[in-house]
């Protein structure tokens, strides 16, 4: 029985993304947990008690050292996603082709993506540290107490700073800032609550607080009082814990996606330039999702030549699924899929 072509792309693609997403995340977060650990936490300390802004930045800036393991991360699933192509060939084919991962063309490719990433990182790095650091200046907080909640505290059995603000965004440590000033204050306690639209219940205002410390929350509003101390810290040693673990799997869902999509891609734009193939024809498959884009839904089935772009109604012109040209608007949290066939040169 012939295979069905979309099935088994679709397939080959599941499998790669199975394992590419742990080994990106995993060199995500131990670029993290390495940042944390190189700190003098004396010195950053030290800094913080003579407000001196650019001696803690400097200490808490990512250099590429600490992220070249997750660029390589990163390009070995754009190889894997090439060489996948090539190994799924009629077997009259494969002979004749292979992929070429030191073409210029794949080489620029695999850089820009690992560039751009590392660029993300560090950009974000020191958006949310200054805003970290900011904040713990202004409300005079001791040295020592803002310094750990920055690094993190050491955790005796993995051996490695966590609950930390270093690695998150800009958003998240604005949240964490907002969190725990309202944990804080008894007169805003209630703040930490909001009413879901859809349900009319109540649940907390930040999807990444732990359900394990609401209850805390809610008796200390119902008796008028102040939280403990030791609440606070626990709950956001674990709300700065679970939004690394969510930075985590988004970045290396988009960059697994993002780098099979570019080396398949790329592995059929080589195999166009053997002289048995007249051309390859690219089609938009959508994912089915909890929320999906209605472009990407209405895109779906639709079909150009490899050398064509997909057109959006925003004007955004994609040549495949996850096509970095498209950004952040189409990329994040997609898993459409490009389906690719090659049309044989008739002698």
């Amino acid at each position: 029985m012939a295979r069905n072509p979309t099935r088994t792309q679709i397939a080959a693609i599941e499998t790669l993304l199975a394992g590419a997403e742990q080994q990106i995340r995993d060199a995500f977060l131990a670029a993290i947990y390495a940042a944390r650990g190189r700190v003098d936490l004396g010195a950053l300390v030290d800094a913080l008690e003579r407000r001196d802004m650019a001696a803690a930045m400097e200490m808490l800036r990512f250099d590429q050292s600490l992220l070249w393991p997750l660029e390589e991360a990163v390009r070995g699933t754009f190889l894997t996603g090439g060489a996948m192509v090539g190994e799924a060939l009629p077997q009259g084919l494969q002979g004749r082709f292979g992929f070429n991962g030191r073409h210029p063309r794949a080489e620029t490719l695999i850089r820009n993506q690992g560039a751009a990433l590392v660029q993300v990182i560090e950009r974000e790095q020191t958006e949310a540290m200054r805003l970290v650091l900011t904040d713990a200046m202004e409300k005079n907080r001791p040295a020592r107490q803002a310094a750990l909640d920055i690094t993190g505290r050491m955790n005796r059995v993995t051996k490695r700073r966590e609950g930390g603000s270093v690695g998150l965004t800009a958003e998240t440590a604005d949240h964490l800032i907002n969190a725990r000033a309202t944990l804080s204050d008894p007169a805003r306690l209630r703040e930490y609550f909001v009413v879901d639209r859809a349900t009319g219940k109540r649940k907390p205002r930040y999807a990444l607080s732990d359900a394990r410390y609401l209850p805390r929350v809610a008796k200390a509003i119902k008796e008028g009082r102040r939280l403990a101390a030791a609440d606070i810290e626990q709950m956001m040693t674990s709300h700065k814990n679970r939004a690394l673990a969510y930075r985590g799997r988004v970045i290396s869902q988009n960059e697994a996606f993002t780098a099979q999509a570019a080396g398949r891609h790329e592995a059929y734009s080589q195999m166009l330039e053997n002289p048995d193939i007249e051309a390859v024809s690219v089609r938009w498959q959508h994912s089915p999702q909890r929320e999906p884009r209605p472009d990407h839904r209405a895109m779906d089935g639709t079909k150009v030549n490899l050398g064509e772009d997909f057109e959006f109604p925003d004007g955004t012109r994609m040549a495949y699924p996850h096509d970095p040209r498209g950004g952040a608007k189409h990329s994040i949290g997609c898993k459409c899929v490009a389906i690719y066939r090659l049309i044989y040169r008739r002698d």
